[in-house]
């Protein structure tokens, strides 16, 4: 799972795929949301009976938000494991004193998105990146790996493997550059493009393995981006790493991204369709979710006219999804099913904060709540969407009436929603 507690990012990458999503004025996780998430983690810890396998902290600049520390603290601080492993995603960008910020945590990851020295504005920001690397690499209870963009057909990994042979780092995240849906970006490489950059990209990948550097490839890349033979070196060489990477982007996998202000989106780059942590008891009913509202609703992108024919299919959507034009046009959230969810938050707060509180008005307040929730329903204009019995689903879920959520549950399987979106029994 990605948390991103701030929107602020000192870098400006040209290639970033983020630069839609962070353009929501310097948004940063309030303290009341951050608790908010916390609460979070204790239910899927509760239900699922482990803990989230990994936490990444992103950004924009995770060491530009104040409260890292503190919220790293509280989460590590339960009495029940709630997160297996942390790993801060940093540009490197910010002031060293900053890294005060890590004093009092540890068993921490972190990853440093490092450039070629040619993206970055000055030789005096270049810097700046290489001397935090060397204090993070110095700070005890801290593990440090690089992470690296290739965005261009001439892209000098060489330069990478020597800083990563310097600081003695022997792991490096690799990524495609990933493009930001509705813009044309011409700072990256595009799918056009993949048959001459591939084999350049191999090259990079054996002569890391050849320095002792081991690999793993994020933001995932079509089956067809690498030979028959290419994947058989891989395999050869024990590059799990790169192997994983080859695959769909669609279908659920990869972690799912929750903003500032704790909206839950597939990834940053179709953020356009999210909704709240509140409705979720688990990790698991989110994911159920993101494959009800995007892969199942929308389906593949089908990028190049092979894909339709390919063996792959049932593994591969043919690229990132934010590729194709128009990929989420069509039957999107309208006004009525927005006003359901703001009132689906609101509720689940009052229900909650009356639990603790045993409080009349917060009780009135729910009541009134449920009455529009029940005239709106009423009068929904396609009443057996199943994305909206889903979304319902949810949200009797958090408010304990199992009664009402059992009838959605049913009413959402006899409209043509796929049982795997369900997880937990309902109770009789």
């Amino acid at each position: 799972m990605n948390l991103f507690p701030i929107k602020r990012c000192p870098n400006h990458c040209p290639y970033c795929l983020a630069q839609k999503f962070m353009d929501k004025k310097n948004e940063t996780l309030s303290r009341e949301n951050a608790l908010e998430f916390i609460a979070f983690l204790r239910r899927n810890r509760k239900i699922t009976g482990k803990p989230l396998n990994e936490l990444n902290i992103m950004g924009g600049e995770p060491m530009l938000y104040k409260d890292l520390a503190w919220l790293i603290k509280k989460i590590q601080g339960n009495r029940n494991l709630l997160v297996g492993r942390f790993t801060i995603f940093t540009g490197g960008n910010f002031p060293m004193k900053n890294l005060e910020l890590l004093d009092e945590i540890s068993d921490v990851d972190v990853c440093l998105n490092l450039n070629e020295k040619k993206i970055y504005h000055s030789d005096k920001v270049y810097k700046r990146i290489i001397a935090n690397l060397q204090a993070m690499i110095d700070k005890k209870g801290l593990r440090v790996g690089l992470g690296y963009n290739i965005a261009s057909l001439d892209f000098n990994g060489d330069e990478i493997i020597a800083t990563a042979k310097k600081f003695g780092i022997d792991s490096l995240r690799i990524a495609i550059a990933s493009p930001i849906y509705g813009v044309d970006n011409p700072n990256i490489v595009h799918p056009e493009q993949y048959k001459e950059l591939s084999p350049k990209v191999f090259q990079f990948v054996k002569k890391c393995h050849a320095n002792s550097i081991d690999v793993n490839l994020d933001c995932t890349v079509p089956y067809c981006f690498f030979t028959d033979s290419q994947c058989g070196w891989f395999t050869k060489h024990n590059q799990r790493g790169m192997l994983n990477g080859i695959r769909s982007c669609a279908c659920g996998f990869g972690p799912l991204c929750i903003s500032p202000t704790l909206q839950v989106s597939k990834c940053t780059v179709l953020d356009e369709i999210s909704t709240s942590l509140k409705l979720f008891s688990s990790a698991y009913e989110m994911y159920d979710a993101v494959l009800n509202s995007i892969d199942y609703k929308f389906g593949t992108p089908d990028l190049y006219p092979k894909c339709a024919t390919c063996p792959h299919r049932t593994r591969c959507s043919g690229g990132c999804p934010a590729w194709k034009k128009g990929f989420l046009d069509g039957p999107d959230r309208n006004d009525i099913t927005d006003k359901l969810v703001r009132l689906f938050e609101e509720n689940i707060s009052l229900y909650w904060d009356n639990i603790e509180k045993k409080d009349d008005a917060l009780h009135a307040k729910f009541l009134e709540n449920e009455k529009s929730i029940r005239e709106i329903v009423k009068n929904l204009p396609e009443p057996n969407d199943t994305r909206i019995l889903y979304v319902l689903y949810l949200y009797y879920n958090r408010v304990r009436n199992y009664k009402k959520r059992k009838y959605y549950y049913r009413k959402c399987i006899h409209h043509g929603g796929a049982e795997e979106f369900f997880n937990f029994k309902t109770k009789d």
